[in-house]
């Protein structure tokens, strides 16, 4: 009976020329993964503003062109577009994520949410509101459909954050007064560039866009009425 003849084993050498290689293959994919899911991330929450947009203009249909109200009230304008979206006004501030009020690259809000805490609970909102395109704005001069010369130019809502120590997390009403709006504002509540530099951008006719920050440095006076 003939011996079987063994294969001769790895060599120490071998293994690590193995572990190498491998470790070079996945330094190479990782970017490219990265990149991927950072897109994705991206598209997601360019749908989620597509939407709002979207119930945005259906509310503008009934109310005689007027955005809705103010986001940074914890119920106001997520009430007045739950008859277009059929998300209770309600339960948005429960949530961490999961609804078109919220992006998934929001890991700020992601990291402090804590639905039992009260002080927290302005964290379900990840984007900002243009402070003169509301319902409820009471100053000269309120924006709204028919009577904007350029709404496609104009933005209505954005990426925000705030780092504020006390207003953590806020949800955002910028206005002339707003950095980048008006470049020497405080900057812990402002535009959040949080799509590898760039911020998405709901514009007041609907459509939807990313735009770099730069592009928003002293426009404030752009945003009274035109």
């Amino acid at each position: 009976m003939k011996e079987r003849k063994c294969r001769n084993p790895f060599t120490l050498i071998e293994l690590l020329v193995v572990i190498a290689i491998i470790a070079i293959l996945a330094a190479m994919l990782l970017p490219a993964l990265t990149k991927a899911r950072d897109k994705a991330k991206s598209t997601y929450c360019t749908n989620n503003l597509k939407q709002i947009g979207q119930f945005a203009a259906m509310y503008q249909a009934d109310w005689m062109g007027y955005f809705p109200g103010q986001i940074t009230d914890s119920v106001t304008f997520f009430k007045d577009l739950e008859p277009y979206s059929r998300i209770v006004a309600a339960d948005v501030k429960k949530k961490q994520q999961g609804n078109i009020y919220t992006c998934p690259a929001d890991t700020y809000r992601q990291n402090m949410f804590n639905p039992t805490v009260s002080t927290t609970q302005w964290l379900h909102a990840s984007y900002g509101q243009n402070y003169y395109l509301r319902r409820d704005y009471t100053g000269a001069g309120v924006m709204k459909k028919g009577i904007m010369k350029n709404p496609s130019s104009i933005a209505f809502m954005f990426d925000c954050v705030s780092t504020r120590v006390g207003r953590e997390g806020w949800p955002l009403s910028f206005n002339t007064n707003t950095f980048p709006f008006k470049t020497t504002a405080d900057v812990t509540q402002s535009i959040d560039c949080r799509h590898t530099k760039f911020v998405n951008v709901t514009w007041a006719d609907s459509h939807v866009s990313q735009v770099k920050l730069e592009y928003f440095y002293g426009t404030g006076s752009k945003y009274l009425l035109q």
